[in-house]
């Protein structure tokens, strides 16, 4: 009588990924030679009001501006600012070499395009224990304080191949400083 195999995989809790994550993030970065990708970035304002969006992926970001005069005879044509950049972004780790190259923007009528200076240009890798973003610092989710700032929560497990990718929601512990929230994802076993 043949039997066949059973495969048994135990349930992993999202902050035991994490720190396998961060066990591992050293040796991941070594094995990153090079990277491109296009970053897109989108900002809308209402001047004299509070910020509307602002999107760079899963980062967002606040900025507020005032008109002179009479807010309430502001037409809407000239209250809301729009920005949006698409950048074509190559780094290189071994030469540590960045490159970026605005490929197209655009905005609204209300402000000329020499002007349309929001494009986030920078890409920012988790394997740092610190994200830099517009002059800001805030914490990886995967670094070092990770577990200590972060409550994280898995969202989703998809075999892929012959390995599971998590995808983990990231929610920052406390609001008195700025911090990631979104989501991240993990494969399995080289936890990268």
């Amino acid at each position: 009588v043949k039997k066949g195999n059973v495969d048994v995989t135990a349930e992993i809790s999202a902050n035991q990924i994490i720190e396998r994550s961060v066990l591992k993030r050293d040796e991941n970065l070594k094995k990153l030679k090079t990277f491109s990708g296009e970053l897109y970035s989108k900002l809308v304002m209402e001047l004299g009001g509070s910020l509307v969006s602002a999107e760079a992926g899963q980062s967002s970001f606040s900025l507020s501006a005032t008109l002179s005069g009479d807010e309430k005879e502001t037409p809407d044509s000239r209250r809301f600012i729009i920005m949006e950049t698409y950048s074509d972004v190559k780094r290189d780790y071994e030469k540590n070499i960045n490159s970026t190259k605005i490929l197209k923007r655009r905005q609204t009528a209300n402000i000329p395009s020499e002007q349309n200076l929001m494009a986030i240009t920078e890409f920012i890798s988790f394997y740092d224990d610190e994200i830099n973003f517009l002059n800001t610092k805030m914490p990886s989710p995967i670094g070092s304080e990770a577990l200590s700032t972060y409550n994280f929560e898995v969202v989703e497990r998809v075999l892929q191949v012959d390995r599971f990718i998590y995808l983990i929601s990231v929610k920052p512990q406390s609001d008195l400083y700025p911090s990631f929230e979104g989501l991240i994802q993990i494969v399995e076993g080289s936890y990268n």
